[in-house]
């Protein structure tokens, strides 16, 4: 009977510090993926928004998102390796989301591939939507790891496919916002990596900016990044 109290007594101590994960209110209901040699010519502008990006290589068991409090019905995922071999989607119904980190479990069954490959080589984007085929109300943050903090976060990668000379402005485009280089290294999905040293407050005041071949401003298409 002792035995059996202190075992209670170390279970609970156990779970006061565990970490709350929030999995009730994410329901999965549609998932495809696929790893193939036909590499893709063309594709989205935008294909990824992390954080806690480096070289280590990912573990592709779990996600992690940065999840702001929302009435958005729908959270779409898409995950995109640099050499645009892989490609998953995501979609999950949400409600009454509340702003916290939220770990979810993947669903691959390419995971010994995907281990291959750095944290910058297979982006996340994560978007809000009213469904996943509209045009995104939130851009959040996603990372590979497990252990993220949201308060101690100074590094937000947003990655992007163009052709042609692109940045990432203020909404207005007078004021550029990231530090955007291009990679060269087999990339295919996507070229640039993007890189927002501090944390703006709140959503929204981003854009895409993108020139043509002859270095001519494009129009500027919006990018509601929020930052958690």
């Amino acid at each position: 009977m002792l035995l059996y109290i202190k075992y209670l007594i170390l279970l609970v101590a156990i779970l006061c510090f565990v970490p709350a994960i929030a999995f009730s209110e994410v329901t999965m209901v549609n998932f495809s993926e696929d790893y193939t040699d036909k590499v893709p010519v063309a594709g989205s502008i935008s294909v990824g928004a992390m954080v806690n990006v480096d070289n280590s290589t990912i573990d592709s068991q779990f996600m992690t998102l940065l999840m702001p409090e929302t009435q958005s019905p729908k959270l779409c995922m898409s995950i995109t390796s640099i050499d645009g071999r892989y490609k998953a989607n995501y979609e999950y119904n949400i409600k009454n989301q509340k702003n916290e980190l939220i770990l979810l479990p993947t669903k691959t069954k390419h995971g010994s591939k995907l281990k291959k490959l750095r944290e910058n080589q297979v982006a996340i984007l994560a978007t809000l939507n009213k469904t996943c085929k509209d045009i995104p109300d939130k851009v959040i943050f996603a990372s590979w790891k497990r252990n993220v903090t949201a308060g101690n976060l100074n590094k937000y990668y947003v990655y992007l496919n163009w052709d042609n000379n692109v940045s990432i402005v203020s909404s207005d485009g007078k004021t550029e916002l990231a530090n955007c280089k291009k990679i060269t290294d087999n990339s295919i999905a996507y070229n640039y990596e993007c890189v927002l040293d501090r944390q703006p407050q709140g959503s929204g005041g981003f854009a895409i900016n993108r020139f043509s071949s002859s270095n001519q401003k494009l129009q500027l298409i919006p990018l509601p990044l929020f930052f958690q």
